[in-house]
């Protein structure tokens, strides 16, 4: 008798999903959310016609959502967030069972109902006003938390590879979509705790990396592109291809040595996040633990510190024929910025990578002395522009410093001694190389000048 009602009271939610009446659908949802926590059987063992109800009402909504408004806001708005209340009840499900159908047969469909809600959200005019592109509305915010709960439900690898190709999706900037700046940090930012937190093998864990790679590189080089960079400089201090460039560090940091991690706001943040990152206890055991494991794999460590160093010389390194075309005070903002990045890589090789190169080969540390010493040419060929005389001197500088820094073989601790010792014994001839390098130019600077004083900046 009981299941009778049930079912008849399914298909009377069925019937009213239908009419997009607001207070029924909040009821419909709530009623659902609460049986899933209170009363999960009803819910599982009828999974089939709760995911009806939800499909169908959610595809009324998107689909009326620019004439149904509920006091004065889109009925969509007002809806998102009881619907992922209803959705993470459904899938914080406690039976092994009932677990595995979700996540085999609902899953694939869980993500073609959030891509429909966000496109038609996107569609709602009330989204483009007073809008900032690096901050997620509230509606946005809720939908990406629940994306990045979702993994705390999967027991198997082919869930984790369908989301991951899920999460890629919204890597993609577009100069057309004022969302796709904050899609990418949010996204970057899921991807971390899908790396930091979950217990990925190594074959599948490489596959996210070789990827995330080359999301880096290409984000990073958005700096190039005139039209992507003209508005990402407009919508934070912290453009996208910079705050990229941070969390490629922090991730880094995580992959070669997690014991000098830190989890810190890089500039990614899209919202009431933007203050300092807050990880619990249990999360933190859980980074570190997983941390470990990573630093011990030696085929995977030999695969990231190849990205990786590939991926730094890529950076730092910007030709100047990459300007073309583009305004005077946007070249200036870029170089300006990119110097300070690459500034913030030259410490990290420093401070982080030669530290840990312990058990990696001489070439590789050479690599990475050379890297620092590439950058005192980085810019070397953008000094059209005036302001650039000064501004193209700062990494210069810095990369000499350090690589002076590195010449330091003193060290207290006999375990690194040695390898501070083959690290100073590199740097001190590439740092002599570099000092004739500089000598000579200086010469041949002042040659041609003739009886015109050089201009104090190049000396």
């Amino acid at each position: 008798m009981i299941e009778k009602s049930w079912k008849q009271l399914l298909n009377n939610w069925l019937d009213f999903s239908k009419s997009g009446s607001c207070e029924i659908l909040l009821k419909i949802y709530k009623s659902i959310q609460e049986l899933a926590l209170k009363c999960p059987n009803c819910v599982y063992k009828q999974i089939s016609e709760v995911w009806k109800i939800l499909v169908v009402s959610i595809n009324w909504v998107t689909a009326h959502n620019s004439r149904e408004y509920y006091h004065s806001r889109p009925l969509l708005l007002k809806l998102v967030p009881d619907v992922v209340n209803c959705l993470k009840a459904i899938f914080s499900c406690p039976y092994t069972e009932y677990k595995l159908i979700l996540e085999q047969n609902y899953t694939p469909e869980l993500y073609e109902l959030i891509r429909t809600v966000l496109n038609a959200m996107n569609n709602l005019k009330e989204m483009h006003i007073a809008r900032s592109p690096v901050y997620l509305i509230l509606e946005e915010e809720v939908i990406f938390t629940f994306i990045e709960f979702l993994p705390t439900t999967f027991s198997n690898l082919t869930s984790f590879q369908e989301y991951f190709k899920f999460i890629q999706q919204f890597l993609t900037f577009s100069t057309d979509d004022p969302r796709s700046d904050g899609f990418i940090r949010k996204a970057l930012l899921i991807i971390k705790s899908l790396i930091t937190v979950n217990d990925l093998d190594s074959k599948f864990l490489k596959e996210v990396l070789s990827e995330l790679y080359k999301k880096f590189n290409y984000i990073i080089a958005l700096r190039l592109q005139r039209d992507a960079c003209k508005i990402l400089l407009l919508n934070s201090e912290k453009p996208l291809w910079y705050a990229t460039g941070k969390f490629f560090i922090m991730i880094s940091t995580y992959l070669v040595n997690v014991d000098l991690y830190e989890d810190k706001n890089v500039g990614l943040e899209t919202g009431d996040d933007t203050k300092e990152s807050k990880v619990t206890e249990e999360v933190k055991g859980l980074m570190l633990v997983r941390g470990k494991k990573i630093n011990e794999d030696a085929k995977l460590q030999e695969f990231i510190w190849a990205n990786t160093i590939n991926l730094l010389k890529d950076i730092i390194k910007i030709s100047e024929l990459s300007f073309n075309g583009m305004e005077e005070e946007l070249v200036e903002e870029i170089v300006e910025k990119s110097q300070q990045l690459s500034i913030d890589l030259v410490n990290f090789i420093a401070n982080i990578l030669l530290p840990s190169s312990e058990n990696q080969t001489k070439e590789i540390q050479k690599e990475l002395i050379n890297i620092i010493d590439s950058g005192f040419n980085a810019f070397s060929k953008t000094l059209f522009i005036k302001p650039f005389t000064k501004i193209t001197k700062t990494l210069p500088k810095f990369c000499i410093n350090t690589l002076i820094n590195l010449c330091n073989s003193q060290e207290i601790n006999e375990k690194t001694l040695q390898m501070k010792q083959r690290i100073s014994g590199i740097t001190t001839r590439v740092l002599i190389n570099r000092c004739k390098v500089i000598l000579h130019d200086y010469i041949d600077n002042e040659r041609r000048s003739g009886q015109v004083p050089l201009n104090k900046y190049n000396c």
